[in-house]
This record gives C-alpha cells, structure tokens and sequence, in this order.
C-alpha cells in the first residue's frame, strides 16, 4: 500500500469521527437547558430576570417554576431562559453537598408531581438525567447532569415551558 492511500484513509478515519462527534453533539444539545458555555450565572440570572419583567410567557413559566418544592437545602444558584424556544429554568446548588444523590432527587419528584396530578412523561437515566411532567398545557422538567464540567455533578434544574 503506498503512502498516498494510507494517508487518505487516515484522512477518512478522522472525517468520520469528527462527524460523528458532531451529531452526537447536535442530538444531545436538544435535552440541555442549562445556561451556555459563553455567558456567566450571573448574565444569564440578569438576562432571565429581564424577560420575566417584559414577557408575560416569562413571568408565567417563572411562577411555575417558582411552586416547585426544591430539593433538601439547594438553593436557587442562577436562572436561564429561552425567548426563541420559550422556556425558564431555574437552577439549584447545595452548599453542603457535592454532587446531587440522583435516587434520592428522582423519589422526591415522583412524589411531589404525583401527588400534585402530573402526568408522568418521560424518565430517562442515561447520560444526561432527566424527569418530564406535564400537565395543563405545561411542561416541568427536572434535569441532572454529569458530564460537562466541574460544577456539573452538584447542580440540578427545573426547566418550565408551555407544550401547547
């Protein structure tokens, strides 16, 4: 084998994974609610708050994000928010726990949403955690994830958005 095809095999290989890398990327990101990588806590808690005063949809998914109980002694760490896909989140942070005992978080929610009527509709536990409850024309999602970054393991959210 001259050294031309070896080198455009390599080539191919490299291609390959790259694209695959890159799906891989576009199909998770869909789930990920979390504020982005290029804006701070605190600009995106500013930015949120800003919606919530001129959005009534805002003001809206806050207020339903506000009724759920949050877990053990987290406390509200940063908001996020959508315009272009309409949903709020809030995001929570322990100051005595390190990582976020999903088992325990998963129970409490089960309950919580189960005694309040909504309708379970999604839990997934692979990769990225999640819990989907809808009800009323609203969805709650309850994410959790562990695997981009070093806050990544103590943080949890609950997302809000209208499904009609």
């Amino acid at each position: 084998m001259n050294q031309d095809n070896m080198t455009t095999k390599e080539n191919g290989k490299q291609i390959a994974l790259i694209t695959f890398i890159v799906g891989l990327a576009i199909s998770l990101s869909c789930c990920i609610n979390f504020i982005p990588m290029s804006q701070t806590k605190e600009e995106a808690t500013k930015e949120t708050e800003d919606a919530i005063r001129r959005y009534e949809w805002a003001k809206e998914l806050d207020d339903i994000c506000s009724q759920v109980p949050v877990f053990r002694d987290y406390k509200l760490d940063s908001k996020g928010s959508g315009t272009n896909r309409k949903f709020v989140e809030h995001i929570f942070a322990s100051p005595t726990e390190k990582t976020v005992n999903y088992p325990e978080l998963r129970k409490f929610y089960l309950q919580y949403f189960s005694e309040n009527q909504w309708q379970l509709v999604e839990d997934r536990d692979f990769g990225s955690r999640s819990l989907k409850f809808d009800k009323d024309g609203f969805e709650v999602q309850i994410f959790y994830a562990t695997d981009r970054g070093m806050e990544w393991g103590r943080l949890y959210s609950i997302g809000c958005k209208k499904t009609n």
